[in-house]
């Protein structure tokens, strides 16, 4: 109980989103070439600007905590380090940066650019104009634009599971 009570504190003392600890959807407009992919091709994706020999319009949240939350627990880089790896692709006229978009807009701009892909929160609806190439943890995408399967609320990942038959 106590372990719970200083998580639950700690998560409002920080002031993050619902959506602070969730899993994301890799998601392209339904027309989009792109297929299913895996963490290996995600990486290559937002750090390299290339997948299955594409160089699609990546698109970045501009919410800089869920921006670095993507980083960290999809990519395994921090923000900085992200920014230090485009600043050389950048600087070389090899690629260019991602644009960014409030959450709220980001599923209508993938409806009208077919070459775009974004991350997204799980628990955001995917409209059917849309399909969903990546779901972390990786579940499977479904490619019917519906998304991933709904993920735990922060505060059920804050309960411990009770002891059965002595193990933890």
């Amino acid at each position: 109980m106590r372990r719970l009570s200083f998580g639950l504190v700690l998560l409002f003392l920080t002031g993050l989103p619902w959506w602070a600890s969730a899993n994301w959807q890799i998601v392209t407009h339904r027309d989009s070439e792109i297929t299913p992919l895996q963490l290996s091709d995600v990486r290559l994706l937002f750090l390299e600007g290339l997948v299955q020999g594409k160089s699609p319009q990546l698109i970045d949240l501009s919410d800089e905590v869920l921006r670095g939350q993507f980083y960290e627990s999809v990519l395994g880089i921090s923000q900085n380090r992200w920014r230090a790896h485009w600043a050389k692709r950048v600087f070389t006229g090899s690629r260019q940066l991602p644009k960014q978009f409030a959450l709220d807009y980001i599923t209508h701009y993938l409806d009208t650019n077919p070459n775009a892909v974004a991350y997204l929160p799980n628990e955001i609806q995917i409209p059917e104009t849309l399909k969903v190439i990546y779901c972390s943890p990786h579940q499977g995408a479904t490619m019917e634009g519906s998304g991933c399967a709904p993920t735990l609320s922060v505060h059920s990942r804050l309960v411990k599971k009770p002891f059965v038959n002595g193990v933890d």
